[in-house]
């Protein structure tokens, strides 16, 4: 199953389009620190964004792996 997947960035410009192949893709989460979130700029937006793609990736069974320290 192939998934057509476009790639923006923060202006709402679009850059590309491309199709991921589910059964050829991993979504890796790299070690979000939740006491860092409320010192970031953007914080609330990288957790809200990360849920996103926590989601979507369930809901293809794409597996996920998240990386601690």
């Amino acid at each position: 199953m192939g998934v057509l997947v476009y790639l923006i960035f923060q202006g709402g410009f679009f850059l590309d389009k491309f199709t991921l192949k589910t059964d050829e893709t991993v979504l890796i989460v790299i070690d979000i620190q939740e006491r860092l979130v409320p010192a970031m700029k953007y914080g609330k937006k990288v957790i809200d964004n990360t849920n996103i793609l926590i989601s979507i990736a369930k809901e293809l069974e794409i597996p996920i792996i998240v990386t601690e320290q």
